[in-house]
């Protein structure tokens, strides 16, 4: 069978079928199943489930978008890795949320510039370290002009709350502000120079 004119409700008017019958074992159609709508949609309707299977890839090409709309839940899965790609915009829209999931490491690449913006709360949480770091400019916190508190180490028992790097290795260090309040325990207060350093301590004006 090389087409199909009349198949119960479906007329070529609709549909145009070539090569519907598929014997690859004796060479009649060995391209396998080819259906396409030339001036109309494609509709393909089940009363419980549609099953396409295929041993090897499988290509869904639309000349124009394509929509998949299900009022259950979507699952995609692939023994091997899965890409989804965008030449333009990629858009991950959730009604309630959004989780990314990774049983090893999950990475996050772009090209150019990278902005999270989040109208409620932020969390960073991690049972490994965190690192922020920059290879080609500085690293700001707070460098907006909302007028907010930074706090750092404010919970638990630190052990150490470091800023700088070591005596050799880290230039200057600098803090502005209109008034300052340091508050030291029984452990006392250090304050120190290497050899030959001056420490100074003054008022302006005096």
């Amino acid at each position: 069978m090389t087409d199909l004119t009349n198949y119960g409700t479906v007329t070529t008017k609709d549909m145009l079928a070539r090569r519907v019958y598929n014997n690859e074992a004796t060479t009649i159609n060995s391209v396998g199943i080819i259906i396409e709508s030339v001036n109309k949609c494609l509709d393909v309707s089940a009363g419980t489930t549609i099953a396409i299977t295929a041993t090897n890839n499988m290509d869904i090409v639309a000349g124009a978008g394509l929509d998949v709309a299900v009022t259950g839940a979507i699952d995609i899965q692939s023994t091997l890795a899965a890409t989804l790609e965008s030449d333009v915009a990629l858009a991950l829209t959730g009604g309630t949320s959004v989780a990314m999931t990774s049983t090893t490491t999950t990475t996050i690449v772009s090209g150019g510039n990278m902005s999270t913006a989040v109208t409620g709360t932020s969390n960073l949480d991690a049972t490994g370290a965190i690192t922020i770091d920059s290879s080609g400019s500085t690293i700001g916190i707070g460098n907006d002009a909302v007028n907010q508190n930074i706090t750092i180490g404010t919970g638990g028992s630190r052990p150490l709350i470091q800023v700088g790097n070591s005596i050799t290795t880290t230039a200057s260090l600098q803090a502005n502000a209109i008034a300052g309040d340091f508050n030291f325990g029984s452990g006392g207060f250090i304050l120190d120079t290497a050899d030959g350093g001056a420490v100074s301590i003054d008022a302006i004006g005096a």
